[in-house]
């Protein structure tokens, strides 16, 4: 996992985004930077009810996990790209999809793929049947990433069973202090 992401915010043109990067599960290539997102500054023609999948670096994985072991990930929680309901455990998230969006045919970009460190996956028309190939829950952890062979099964998602750390994005600076 890089120390720093290698994208530009579409907002304020940052290259390079440190610590938080907010992809948009919406659009094929919209990211913002922390200070971008938090302000809610969007660019020009970007519809502003898209949800966000927040990506953690090297740096912030550290920061927030303070210690404890640091999953393959750069998320620990998801955002649904339908309704953009924030908090999900990986296997949350996959239940989530399947009861309440089984019939979405919306072009949304999957959560799980995008925390991968250095994906770049492609919309998805549905969801549920994109996770249901593509994201297998194994009881011993890991998923399968669809499209390698054979297929990689190393990354571990978040589970509702094991030891999760969420975490709220500091709140209390200042827009002078960006």
């Amino acid at each position: 996992m890089s120390q720093f992401f290698e994208v530009t915010c579409d907002h304020c043109q940052t290259w390079g985004l440190f610590d938080y990067r907010y992809k948009c599960l919406r659009c094929a290539d919209y990211d913002l930077c922390a200070r971008c997102y938090k302000f809610g500054l969007r660019g020009v023609g970007h519809d502003v009810s898209h949800p966000f999948q927040c990506l953690l670096d090297q740096g912030a994985m550290e920061l927030h996990f303070a210690g404890e072991p640091i999953p393959d990930l750069c998320a620990d929680s998801f955002t649904c790209p339908n309704c953009g309901e924030l908090g999900f455990s990986a296997d949350e998230l996959m239940a989530h999809v399947r009861i309440r969006h089984s019939d979405a045919r919306t072009a949304v970009i999957c959560p799980l793929c995008v925390a991968v460190p250095s994906a770049h996956p492609a919309r998805v028309d549905n969801l549920l049947s994109h996770m249901s190939i593509a994201h297998h829950h194994n009881p011993g952890g890991g998923f399968r990433l669809a499209g390698t062979e054979p297929p990689v099964t190393h990354h571990v998602l978040p589970t509702s069973e094991g030891p999760q750390v969420r975490f709220i994005l500091p709140d209390d600076q200042s827009e002078e202090e960006w």
